[in-house]
């Protein structure tokens, strides 16, 4: 009868350990999805700063070059206009001859 009583304490013994082990292993589980959690998310936001900085620096590159093109534009265009202004009849000439061209041009 002690046998009896002795092996069902040890079977009670290793039902609660293995609770607690079980107990244990959810928190380690738990913990490990923390920190994988946190892992992505510290990788989401390295991934998102480096598009935003690329961004940037894109745009600032279209600025830049937008810019010169609107200066490039505008010393032509001063040019232009200067050669109008110190040879006005043969602007107006040169655009009559132009515009014969395309008239001409278009009737085709």
């Amino acid at each position: 009868m002690a046998q009896a009583t002795q092996t069902g304490k040890n079977n009670g013994d290793a039902e609660a350990n293995v609770e607690e082990q079980l107990r244990i292993l959810r928190e380690d589980l738990r913990g490990l999805a923390d920190s994988v959690t946190a892992l992505a998310s510290d990788r989401t936001g390295a991934l998102k700063d480096g598009v935003r900085t690329r961004a940037n620096e894109t745009a600032d590159r279209a600025r830049d070059a937008a810019n010169q093109a609107r200066q490039h534009a505008d010393e032509a265009h001063q040019k232009v206009n200067g050669a109008i202004v110190a040879n006005p009849t043969t602007s107006v000439l040169a655009a009559f001859g132009v515009g014969m061209l395309l008239g001409m041009w278009s009737r085709r």
